[in-house]
């Protein structure tokens, strides 16, 4: 009886060491990534759509003046969102903090630099999302905080750093994801400027991109379509 105690008690303690988050082993990878990905990082994610989908439905088109791609989030929307884009940090940080060999870390980055920028708290996202575009050896992961990285500076006029940001992730090659946001964010960035030829260049090959499970935002449908048929003056 005591061989068999002292047999599970070494083998917990090999696995609890292998299992340990500073460690490379495979055992210790399949675990942290199992853990991350459908405990706190599952539920980060579900949370940030829940937010996304408030966002997206308490927008205001105003058909008197050109439509936005990307509408201003409303200071009440904010509020209402805070609590649940601040439950998306805590959880997106347990994996940080927890599981640091997983390769959902960077994910639970963009998470939290998403909430943060929701809640415009912009300097920390600009932190976060250079923080990820320096660290990660994700290209995916890296190509995607550029992106949100130009849709920050958008929103705080900082339009050099917009087109110093588009001009070094233009030479990139990107997946399809990552391809219909950055049109969609220059088209953002053009429409912003009054440029709407530009707008059109980018909207046209963008929405094409928007797979047909997504629900595609009727304002970029329209802006697409009034710009292109030359209704906006």
């Amino acid at each position: 009886m005591v061989y068999k105690f002292l047999f599970y008690f070494i083998l917990i303690s090999v696995l609890a060491f292998s299992c340990s988050s500073e460690r490379h082993n495979m055992i210790s990878k399949v675990y942290h990534n199992t853990t991350a990905r459908y405990n706190a990082y599952f539920i980060a994610k579900e949370k940030m759509k829940e937010a996304e989908v408030i966002i997206y439905n308490s927008r205001n088109d105003d058909f008197n003046r050109v439509l936005e791609i990307f509408p201003e989030i409303e200071s009440g929307t904010i509020s209402n969102i805070s609590p649940l884009l601040e439950d998306c940090i805590k959880k997106a940080s347990l994996p940080i903090q927890r599981h640091k060999n997983s390769k959902w870390v960077d994910d639970c980055y963009i998470i939290v630099g998403k909430a943060r920028y929701y809640k415009q708290d912009y300097e920390n996202a600009i932190t976060t999302f250079k923080y990820v575009n320096t660290q990660s050896e994700d290209v995916e992961a890296k190509h995607q905080v550029l992106i949100l990285l130009i849709q920050v500076f958008i929103n705080t006029g900082e339009y050099n750093n917009c087109v110093a940001v588009m001009d070094h992730i233009e030479k990139e090659k990107l997946n399809k994801h990552n391809s219909r946001d950055l049109y969609l964010t220059k088209a953002h960035l053009y429409n912003k400027l009054e440029n709407y030829e530009k707008v059109v260049e980018n909207l046209t090959p963008a929405l094409p991109l928007i797979r047909k499970k997504e629900k595609r935002p009727e304002s970029i449908l329209l802006l697409h379509r009034s710009i292109k048929n030359q209704r906006i003056t």
